[in-house]
């Protein structure tokens, strides 16, 4: 039964793997951060507060957008979904408030990103069962599984036209509406498959068997992504995340090419992180809100506040 398990578990990653190049947090921790957002609105200045409140779904959209575009790889090039200049391309470029919640969405995605890519997966990496685009998905799925979040709430944001968002993403990216909405449709399909008993099952069996689950590291490093987010939108042109590159460029190859070494030595490394969160980062005031992010976290809250 277990070895079986593992082998669904193995297949269904290796799917996810296939719509999921370019990711950093998954689905999951993105709609947790904005689901959290949504509910601390006194974090937010009170014309912010007023525009997502009031244009939830596609701030929420915007949070999963910049991952549509699979296969775009962790080198930094011009119009990658997760550059700046993408983001602020559409968020300068939104002319009413429908389309600025989209590109906060989209900008609070990237923000969140800063974290897991340059810290967070690198730093996992070396624990993970494979090297490269497995082991990153991989350590996604496993935060994603911990997450305070619905995939049918998810899904349900894909069945919104949302033409003028694309249609703004599309045309900065130059890509053709065909090409989109196959990727779109994939994106959408990965976050259906979720939903699959079968697969958490083979996370909670995976957890038992590949040390890449951390859970006390998962939780403060998520507190970091969260306090980025609300910075972020705060003062979007003047936000701590435009110090870092969203992609993680730099310490994806470095943890790469450690993988690689740790992987022809056949052995796993006990946990230390190499990467260090910057303190410009772990500086910044903690927000309302963290107890929400994640599953266990919340249950707790709501057993103390109930």
């Amino acid at each position: 039964m277990k070895k079986t398990v593992l082998i669904l578990f193995i297949t269904s990653l290796a799917i996810l793997g296939f719509a999921a190049t370019s990711f950093a947090w998954g689905p999951g921790i993105h709609m947790a951060i904005g689901n959290a957002v949504i509910a601390r609105p006194e974090l937010l200045p009170a014309s912010i507060a007023r525009l997502l409140l009031a244009n939830a779904p596609i701030f929420l959209y915007g949070c999963l957008s910049a991952d549509i575009f699979i296969g775009k790889g962790s080198k930094a090039k011009k119009k990658h979904s997760h550059n700046w200049q993408t983001g602020f391309a559409l968020f300068d470029a939104a002319k009413d408030p429908h389309l600025k919640a989209y590109a906060l969405g989209y900008l609070s995605h990237l923000a969140a990103d800063i974290v897991a890519h340059n810290y967070y997966v690198p730093n996992l990496m070396k624990q993970a069962p494979s090297s490269g685009k497995l082991s990153h998905v991989y350590i996604e799925m496993l935060a994603d599984d911990q997450a305070n979040w619905s995939v049918q709430q998810a899904a349900r944001l894909f069945k919104h036209s949302n033409q003028d968002a694309d249609l703004n993403l599309r045309e900065y990216m130059d890509s053709k509406k065909l090409s989109f909405f196959l990727k779109k449709r994939v994106f959408r399909q990965t976050i259906g498959l979720l939903e699959y008993k079968s697969i958490n099952a083979s996370l909670n069996f995976s957890k038992k068997v590949i040390p890449a689950y951390q859970a006390e590291y998962l939780q403060s490093i998520l507190d970091y992504s969260y306090r980025l987010v609300v910075n972020m939108l705060n003062d979007p042109h003047n936000a701590t995340a435009l110090k870092f590159d969203p992609i993680g460029s730099d310490h994806l190859a470095l943890a790469k090419a450690d993988n690689n070494w740790r992987h022809s030595l056949k052995r796993t490394l006990p946990f230390i992180p190499r990467f260090e969160v910057d303190e410009i980062i772990t500086e910044l005031p903690k927000c309302e809100g963290t107890e929400c992010l994640l599953k266990t976290s919340h249950l707790k809250h709501l057993r103390l506040h109930g």
